[in-house]
């Protein structure tokens, strides 16, 4: 019994003194401390020790449980470096006698009063005691446990709270003035807590917020709950950025007041109820003072205020399901001048779990008044449609947003992260905006659109109207939106679509201008073969493309169609411009097709195109165009195609034109003239009868190489040549055969190589028929013109107001030259150079019928003839000319003014011709050459000998004069004068027939006195006059016999 009552007395006295007050223990609990309260990571190194300055313990046997008090006074937890995580200068802790004999410290009642507190959230996202080096726990439930606390006092703390692993980082601080907290006893309210919180949080940014809240015992219903609440000061978000980055650009001032009820109830089996907590109603206000919000890539909002309020009710008491609504949110902003815009939303959820829901329906609602669009990224949540906000905020960047509704039904049946509209209406309507449908292409401006849904994940936006710059030009023109529609599909996806489809309306050079922008690869890399353009025109395009920041060329898909009219295109085909243009296109972002028909120079022209955008191979055909022209007279000559009256009907004129990858082009040209009636000096066809004419031209980089397969084939026509080309520039023609009516050989004809040099025309020919240049007569039934002719020039040449003289140089080769239809020359040799509109050098030689040689050379001022004929007789009745004179050696010779125009220069000579005979003279001719009896062998019925004839003759005007013209031989002589009209052949001859004449002309050539003798040069003192007039084809001769009485200057009494 002793040893017990010695060890009882002591325990008993013990206890009660412990019971009576508290009992200073600071010695003999120096012999523990520190306490490792916190495994370290390496061995032996606690992270976390726990000492204190006094402490004290007291027993409560009235206490429920029975606890042991403990007092303790600056009790720290300090780091390994020696710092304090936990310093309370006045702390006392309650801890049940079960708990401790447990190994546990679950303490019923806690009292701190000053001091510190550092906290951490670490990478596992758990708070905890700032002790670097400390090692998880691995699983180890932790010795200090809270289930039991009941009781809970604290006042003058700070908090020090840091959101990442490193020290140096930003830290909250919250100074707590006081919380005292209590929970109920019984069983029916035991999770219930009620008390009061009075703290201030302060950022590193200098941020300051007053958290106020008070929480209530309430019976509803006969049930235990807890009405609190909690409430803050104005505070700018921003200042609490460096725990949220997001909150860095809210700088206005927002307050919080949040209340609910809570209530206490059992939940689970029968069996074994399990008592819980229910949110019985929960609700939220939040207020925005005024401020601005910061924007990315766009100006700050102006903030006048907003509030939002937010109730939370389950569907059931004590229910987990509940219903969530929030209402009354508005937002008002200000524009840049001051204008306010106010916003409101309001939503409903219904959620099959408050906390982790897995069921989710809702409906959400927001609308607006009148705002600027750079205001939409703080009005659309970042949560919803990120596809289409992504789009519409990036790419809508200014206008006047108006009606503003917005209807969104919300399903999800695993939580929150598969909450997915299934159906969506609304509307927005903007004015004067600014939308980017591709970057970097110029946005359309002054855009009026509305924006809707087309489905719950496609976002559609109707353009009204607007203006599209054709490119980033200062003084680009702008081409007027209509009728366009835009939609952004798979909105809840990763990735977005877009489908824009615009109307255009404007000038077909701004529209040429906008597909030539580099970004849409359209006729970027294709030069146009026009160097103007203007003119309306009306195209609808249609573009698809994933909207992401990196597009690829084969992601795009682009579709045009256009239609045009009034088109202006200048310099089209070699260098000729067409007007009227009108016709249709089409194009994708593969190919370009185009129909247009207009006036090509005044022409009737219609024409297709294909034009690829890509190729493969070299050899691949890029561009294929086929155009045909319907010439008529007037446009042909319009064009100037041709001199006028060149035809008569119409003519169809082909043009095939393909193009291929390595820059070379075939140009295919063909002309029918089928409907055509043709009047050209060498040749003419009739309508209906065919004729066609071709070439083939290629070409490398728009240079010429080659112009082949030149053909005119029709009635007596077919002539084949090829075009001779150096160095992209045609040089000359040659035709390889040609056969006209009955002219046929071959010719060259080559370019001057520089100006002022000359043409240079080499034939050589079989035949070569002339016959229409010689007898040009007008076609019975032909009408008289309708205008007189251009008057005669004095000098006999045309006007040179047509334009400077061409320079040619001919050599000419030929077996056969007609002239008439049965008149033709052998064997002719000719060279000829025309220098300034005038003939100035000229060698012409044949052999059949007669030889002859024309030359023409230069002689100061003027020009030389000479023409000579070996047998005049055989040349005239071999050309059919005249067949009564037999032999004559003739020749020309004179002198011929330079004349610049294309009529017969004047000329001035003399035609001499040696002894001929004159085939069945005149009776008249042949009774006077028998009056000589000296030589009646010279003249009989059948001839008459002539032994001279010397012609003095001037041409001018088309007309020939004729001076002191002599001709006979010793019987009979003759003079003659007048002249000769070329145009009309009359005739206007005058002279004087001189009968013995080797007698009769002696008196005349007596000195002084022979001009009584004979007046006449070269006549007798007996003659006979005579006059011829008429035409060639049918002189009219008049012999005046009696004259031959009157001697001497007596006739000239009686002519």
């Amino acid at each position: 019994m002793l040893p017990t009552a010695v060890v009882l007395v002591p325990s008993t006295a013990l206890l009660v003194r412990i019971t009576v007050a508290p009992l200073d223990v600071t010695r003999i609990a120096a012999r523990w401390t520190p306490i490792a309260i916190e495994m370290g990571i390496r061995p032996g190194h606690p992270a976390g020790r726990l000492t204190w300055s006094k402490v004290s313990v007291q027993w409560l046997p009235g206490h429920r449980g029975r606890s042991l008090l403990i007092a303790a006074e600056d009790l720290r937890i300090l780091r390994q470096d020696g710092s304090a995580a936990l310093q309370v200068t006045h702390a006392r802790m309650a801890l049940p006698m079960v708990s401790l004999m447990r190994g546990r410290l679950a303490p019923r009642a806690l009292e701190a009063r000053g001091g510190h507190v550092a906290l951490r959230r670490f990478s596992e996202n758990d708070v905890d005691l700032d002790l670097p080096g400390h090692r998880p726990p691995h699983g180890d439930k932790s010795a200090f446990v809270v289930d039991e606390l009941h009781r809970a006092l604290a006042s003058d703390i700070d908090v020090t709270y840091a959101s990442g692993a490193s020290a140096g980082e930003a830290r909250l601080l919250v100074h707590v003035d006081k919380l005292d907290g209590t929970r109920g006893e019984a069983a029916h309210n035991n999770l219930l807590w009620t008390g009061a919180l009075n703290a201030v949080a302060r950022a590193p940014a200098g941020g300051r917020i007053r958290l106020t809240g008070a929480a209530r015992a309430v019976m509803l219903n006969g049930v235990s709950g807890v009405s609190w609440n909690l409430d803050t000061t104005p505070c700018e978000p921003t200042a609490f950025a460096a725990f949220l980055p997001v909150l860095d650009r809210w700088h206005a001032p927002v307050t919080f007041a949040v209340e609910g009820v809570e209530t206490q109830g059992a939940r689970g089996g029968v069996l074994r109820p399990i008592d819980g907590l229910a949110i019985n109603r929960l609700s939220a206000a939040v207020t925005l003072g005024a401020g601005t919000i910061s924007q990315r890539d766009a100006p700050p909002l102006m903030v006048m205020g907003g509030k939002a309020a937010l109730n939370v009710t389950p569907t059931a008491p004590g229910a987990r399901a509940a219903r969530v609504v929030l209402r009354q949110a508005d937002l008002t902003l200000t524009s840049m001048a001051g204008v306010p815009t106010r916003f409101s939303a309001s939503a409903e959820f219904l959620l099959s779990d408050l906390v982790k829901p897995r069921k989710i329906h809702a409906i959400a609602h927001a609308e607006g008044t009148d705002f600027e669009v750079q205001a939409l990224s703080a009005i659309w949540p970042v949560n919803i449609m990120k596809g289409a906000r992504r789009w519409a905020t990036r790419n809508i960047i200014s206008g006047h947003g108006r009606g503003l509704a917005v209807t969104s039904v919300l399903e999800s049946s695993s939580g929150w992260d598969g909450l997915q509209p299934t159906a969506m209406y609304g509307s927005l309507h903007i004015d004067d905006g600014t939308l980017y449908w591709l970057r970097p292409v110029r946005p359309a401006e002054h855009v009026s659109a509305d924006l809707g849904f087309a489905r719950p994940d496609v976002l559609r936006v109707e353009v009204h109207k607007g203006e599209q710059r054709a490119d980033d030009a200062p003084d680009a023109p702008a081409l007027r939106l209509s009728n366009g529609e835009i939609l952004i599909d798979n909105l809840f996806g990763r990735d977005q679509n877009g489908t824009f489809s615009l109307d255009f309306d404007g000038d077909v050079d701004a529209y040429f201008r906008l597909l030539s922008v580099p970004r849409l690869h359209l006729l970027s890399r294709t030069a146009m073969p026009f160097d103007q353009a203007s003119g309306p025109l009306h195209a609808r395009a249609t573009l698809k493309l994933p909207l992401a920041t990196h597009i690829r060329d084969e992601d795009i898909r682009v579709q045009v169609a256009g239609a045009y009219h009034d088109i202006y295109l200048g310099h089209l085909v070699i260098g000729r411009s067409v007007d009227g243009l009108k016709g249709t296109l089409q194009a994708t972002e593969r190919a370009l097709d185009v129909s247009a028909s207009g006036l090509l120079s005044g022409v009737p022209t219609t024409a297709t195109m294909h034009q690829e955008f890509h190729h493969n191979a070299p050899n691949d055909v890029i561009e294929d165009v086929h155009a045909v022209a319907d010439l008529d007279p007037q446009s042909a000559l319009k064009a100037r195609l041709g001199p006028e009256g060149l035809f008569d009907g119409h003519a169809s004129l082909t043009a095939h034109l393909t193009r291929r990858a390595s820059r070379q082009a075939d140009l295919d040209l063909s002309l029918d003239m089928q409907d055509a009636s043709v009047e050209l000096p060498v040749w003419r066809k009739v309508r209906g009868t065919p004729a066609t004419a071709g070439a083939h031209i290629r070409m490398q980089d728009n240079h010429i190489v080659t112009i082949s397969d030149m053909n005119a084939r029709g009635v007596d026509l077919d002539m084949t040549g090829h075009a001779v080309v150096a160095r992209g520039n045609v040089s000359g023609v040659e035709l390889d055969g040609f056969h006209i009516g009955r002219s046929s050989g071959d010719a060259r004809i080559m370019l001057p190589v520089k100006d002022g040099a000359p043409f240079r025309v080499n034939v050589n020919a079989f035949a070569l028929d002339l016959t229409p240049l010689f007898q040009p007569g007008q076609k019975a039934g032909d009408a008289p013109p309708t205008a007189p002719p251009p008057p005669k020039t004095t000098s006999g040449a045309a006007s040179s107001s047509s334009g400077p003289h061409s320079q040619w140089i001919l050599d000419l080769r030929t077996r056969q030259l007609f002239f008439g239809q049965n008149r033709a020359l052998g064997d002719v040799t000719a060279h000829l150079e025309n220098i300034d509109g005038s003939l100035r050098f000229a060698t012409i030689d044949c052999v059949y019928p007669s030889r002859t040689r024309v030359q023409l050379r230069p002689q100061g001022r003027t020009r030389h003839l000479v023409m000579t004929v070996q047998n005049l007789g055989t040349m005239l009745a071999g050309t059919s000319l005249f067949n009564r004179i037999r032999g004559g050696n003739a020749r020309l010779e004179g002198t011929l003014e330079n004349a610049t125009g294309s009529g017969m220069p004047p000329f001035a000579g003399k035609l001499t011709i040696g002894a001929f005979d004159f085939t069945r003279p005149p009776d008249a001719v042949t009774a006077a050459s028998h009056l000589s009896p000296f030589d009646w062998s010279k003249a009989d019925s059948k001839h008459f000998q002539v032994e001279h004839l010397d012609f003095p003759l001037s041409m001018r005007d088309g007309k020939v004069s004729i001076r002191d013209g002599q001709l006979g031989n010793a019987s009979l002589g003759a003079t003659i004068h007048g002249s000769v009209d070329l145009d009309t052949t009359g005739l206007d001859l005058q002279g004087t027939v001189v009968p013995i004449f080797a007698v009769n002309a002696l008196p005349g050539r007596l000195p002084g006195v022979g001009k009584l003798f004979s007046p006449e040069k070269g006549g007798g003192f007996l003659a006979a006059t005579f006059a011829i007039g008429g035409v060639a084809d049918n002189p009219l001769v008049h012999i005046n016999p009696f004259s031959v009485f009157l001697p001497g200057v007596m006739r000239t009494l009686v002519e």
